[in-house]
């Protein structure tokens, strides 16, 4: 009769957000010579899908690391030990939550461009295609902070110029692409806070302390003239980046997202949805769901993920391009970009989506 080998780690997790009611089972086995790491999961009381995080057994040290990243991820993503799964705000995070939020964009529409263009109390600047990230110095420690206000990890390379060539502490914002860092805004300089500065005055502030740390860590452009905005539109939109964003010039930071528009808008030249994985389909392929305001998933169709990206799992949050979506809430063409670490699966909303222009209507 053969024994199963018992679990030297295991951990079951949960999520309950509206109609969503879920579990995720974790375990740390030994195999063969050496280690594995499976997983489980679906919905709560359903058959669980299954999964592992090692395809061949590793030694202790690397199965240990898979096994706490699993547990790690799923927790930033708003899953519990508490079997209600309720969320408790400051549990796991606790270390690691800065209290801090950036601020938010919402989206404008290209009708709209001109008047932002012609307008001199709107200044412009080139939208990255990348991660949110505030950088804060404090003392010899420089760290990284996502959008959700977690601490999160940061390329060496950032971090080492940052060290070598500033000297008190600060508060940045701006986008990480790969290993470079895109800073748009001052937050604080060594104690004072700048979110009550204008926006220009803080951006001024950016330009004189960082940019002379390229090309790892660059000060992202200002446009304020008509005519510069003009030729910086075209320089963006001819080199197929993502956008343009818009601050009002004498406007302060503020954190979070305003209902309304707001002093900070974003205009993107093709659209990009952050939706959730419902279900891992064969070939390579994942279907894709979003939440209304009553919190139900919307079912926006499915995406392939291409060969040289890792297929994500169920509930992952990520980030997909498409030409625009049906009334249905079905996406046309979706190009897979990758999963999102830091964006929560609440945020993933349908009304995110743009729409083909009249079907609004004809529905």
């Amino acid at each position: 009769m053969t024994t199963a080998a018992l679990p030297i780690s295991r951990m079951t997790l949960y999520y309950k957000e509206g109609s969503t009611d879920k579990v995720y089972q974790v375990e740390l086995l030994p195999k063969d010579d050496g280690y594995v790491v499976n997983f489980q999961y679906g919905r709560r009381g359903s058959t669980l899908t299954c999964g592992t995080k090692t395809q061949d057994p590793v030694d202790l040290e690397k199965a240990t690391k898979a096994f706490q990243k699993v547990v790690t991820e799923k927790k930033a993503k708003g899953y519990t030990e508490d079997t209600s799964g309720k969320v408790f705000t400051m549990s796991h995070n606790e270390a690691n939550n800065t209290g801090l939020a950036p601020q938010l964009l919402n989206n404008i529409e290209e009708s709209t461009l001109n008047a932002y263009i012609a307008d001199p109390n709107w200044m412009m600047q080139q939208k990255f295609d990348g991660k949110r990230m505030m950088i804060r110095r404090t003392g010899d420690k420089i760290e990284g902070i996502n959008r959700r206000g977690l601490t999160c990890g940061l390329p060496d390379v950032i971090q080492d110029t940052l060290l070598e060539n500033t000297k008190s502490d600060f508060l940045i914002d701006g986008e990480c692409v790969g290993e470079v860092y895109y800073a748009f805004d001052y937050l604080e300089d060594d104690g004072t806070d700048m979110r009550t500065d204008t926006a220009l005055d803080r951006y001024d502030a950016l330009k004189a302390d960082f940019d002379d740390l390229g090309p790892v860590v660059i000060v992202v452009p200002n446009a304020t003239s008509p005519a510069r905005k003009r030729k910086l539109l075209e320089e963006v939109r001819s080199g197929n980046f993502e956008g343009v964003v818009f601050k009002k010039v004498n406007s302060l930071y503020r954190s979070g997202r305003p209902n309304k528009l707001g002093d900070q808008l974003k205009f993107k030249f093709t659209a990009t949805a952050d939706v959730v994985v419902s279900k891992v389909n064969d070939k390579r392929s994942v279907s894709m769901i979003v939440y209304d305001e009553s919190g139900y998933s919307v079912n926006i169709g499915s995406c392939t993920i291409p060969p040289n990206y890792e297929i994500p799992e169920e509930d992952d949050v990520i980030e997909v391009r498409y030409l625009y979506a049906y009334p249905n809430g079905a996406l046309y063409q979706p190009v897979y970009q990758g999963k999102r670490s830091d964006k929560a699966l609440e945020e993933c909303l349908v009304s995110q989506l743009k729409y083909k222009a009249g079907t609004e209507e004809e529905e």
